[in-house]
């Protein structure tokens, strides 16, 4: 019924009642102007006048106490006007206000959602805000707590960004503190933890992490120095420098211990040679005796009875007293991975990579370096793991930066000399230096003119002896890379073409005969 229906009504029954006292006229004026009240009630609630509608709901209630509906209507006032309220706190970031209001609401009305969202919101904003103000005073680790209490009471993107800052600054926080402690392994943990945490400003915390583990290897590096441990010293340097390549100062000791360490006399005492790809040994007969080299030799024999790799025909065991493979695999393609890394850095990613890098070192009076050896020489050469008189290399894995450093070690002193052995048909030596630094240099021809690649080498390593043999028919042939190729080539008889004394008849005389193989 219309309230202008409901008005016509309360005028008939109060006449009616004032003619007729039966109780039941007094009961329908009640109703009518209950009724009527309530009209205007709603009327005001979708006005949006809480304040009108709440009284016009206390109205009708006053006239039918006992009608649900109007004290229904009354609570859904009370709760739009405590909601309304929460929300003109909420703009004015109010926000503890805000929670009683909204709660005032939900308490009128629990089964809106709307004003339990708002709720919600208002407690994670206080949460937010509190944490806000516990980071910018520092005080990171309560920060975070507030942050997360922020993100549980409503899922906003940006209160899981503020944890991730506030755990990224605490663990940022607890890293400066482990540094100053000169806890360095701590220090590194806390700021790569605070690079984990925080993505829009890791770099900072990267930098921290890098300037940290500098300073870690250079503070090895000194009591290395300092206790007369040049290898260790040189290594803990260079991995100083590279962890933070601006300072200098890392730069300078790298610089000073390799000044050192040239200065001290070389003595060498065996031969060694490293094989390259998919070369899996380690024999060590290094001052051994002899019944230390026949154990050895029994190991070496059962080592190739298991892989199915005949070392034995590549290598002269009794010219090395030791022999190292560094590979990944003996399957050569599975091996490539690695071999292809230390194509871009100059064998160091063997260095870092493969455990059994760890166990060349030492000083040799020769080394042989054979294919991907000759990366893995190189690197150890370079962070002076090693050191030795002369150097061969057999087909070697190259590039132009590696010739250079290659010859720098000649032209410093560091090796008394090198020589570079690369069979006809050999490709390995041409496509490495194709697809390193080389490639700009070096046209496709020099896999099959051996002159090309002979000339090549010889200016870009004035330093070096390079020789080229005779193996294959010209065209690319991985059989010619084989050590077993090399073995072969530096053991075939070939005259001296030197007279021999005394035999010299009309002119001519006998000449000696080929050296005989080592092996």
């Amino acid at each position: 019924m219309a309230t202008g229906n409901y008005r016509v009504a309360l005028a008939f029954f109060t006449r009616a009642a004032a003619h007729d006292s039966w109780p039941g006229y007094r009961t329908a004026i009640a109703i009518a102007n209950a009724s009527i009240v309530n009209g205007q009630g709603i009327d005001a609630l979708n006005r949006g006048d809480y304040d009108g509608a709440i009284g016009y709901f206390k109205d009708a209630i006053r006239y039918v106490p006992d009608w649900q509906p109007y004290r229904g209507n009354l609570e859904i006032a009370l709760a739009g006007q405590a909601n309304a309220l929460g929300y003109e706190a909420s703009k004015n970031r109010r926000w503890a206000l805000a929670e009683s209001y909204y709660l005032q609401a939900v308490k009128h009305d629990p089964t809106y959602q709307g004003y339990r969202n708002n709720l919600a919101k208002a407690r994670a904003n206080l949460e937010n805000d509190q944490g806000t103000d516990d980071y910018k005073r520092g005080k990171y680790d309560a920060a975070a707590s507030h942050f997360e209490e922020a993100a549980r009471y409503w899922p906003d993107p940006a209160f899981r960004n503020n944890i991730a800052l506030a755990r990224a600054e605490l663990a940022n926080a607890r890293g400066v503190e482990a540094a100053r402690r000169n806890e360095y392994d701590d220090a590194i943990r806390y700021f790569s933890a605070a690079a984990s945490y925080d993505t829009s400003t890791k770099a900072v915390y990267r930098n921290n992490v890098a300037m940290i583990t500098a300073i870690k290897a250079n503070a090895l590096g000194t009591d290395a120095w300092r206790s007369g441990d040049y290898d260790t010293a040189l290594r803990s340097y260079q991995q100083a420098a590279a962890a933070d390549p601006k300072w200098h100062g890392y730069r300078a000791n790298v610089a000073m211990v390799r000044t050192k360490l040239s200065a001290i006399p070389l003595t060498p005492s065996c031969a060694c040679l490293v094989l390259g790809q998919g070369a899996i040994l380690e024999f060590d007969v290094r001052h051994a005796s002899p019944a230390v080299v026949a154990r050895e030799m029994t190991r070496l024999k059962q080592l190739m009875a298991s892989s199915g790799h005949a070392y034995n025909e590549s290598i002269d065991f009794h010219k090395y007293e030791f022999v190292i493979g560094i590979a990944e695999s003996t399957n050569e393609f599975a091996d490539f991975h690695r071999v292809v890394m230390d194509e871009f850095s100059n064998g160091r990613f063997t260095a870092t990579h493969q455990a059994a890098y760890n166990a060349l070192q030492g000083s040799f009076k020769y080394l042989g370096c054979h294919s991907n050896g000759a990366m893995i020489c190189l690197a150890a050469l370079e962070n002076h793991r090693i050191r030795a008189q002369h150097v061969t290399l057999y087909g070697p894995q190259v590039t132009l930066e590696t010739l250079m450093m290659w010859n720098k070690l000649v032209t410093d002193g560091y090796v008394n000399s090198i020589e570079m052995i690369v069979n006809e048909s050999d490709p390995v030596t041409g496509i490495s230096l194709l697809a390193g630094t080389g490639g700009a240099a070096l046209s496709t021809a020099a896999f099959f003119r051996p002159d090309i690649l002979r000339h090549f080498l010889t200016l870009a390593t004035p330093a070096i002896s390079v020789r080229i043999f005779g193996c294959g028919t010209g065209a690319p042939n991985l059989g010619c890379h084989k050590m077993a190729a090399y073995k072969w080539a530096l053991c075939k008889p070939v005259p001296s073409h030197v007279v021999v004394p005394g035999t010299t008849v009309n002119g001519r005389g006998t000449t000696e005969p080929p050296s005989p193989c080592s092996s």
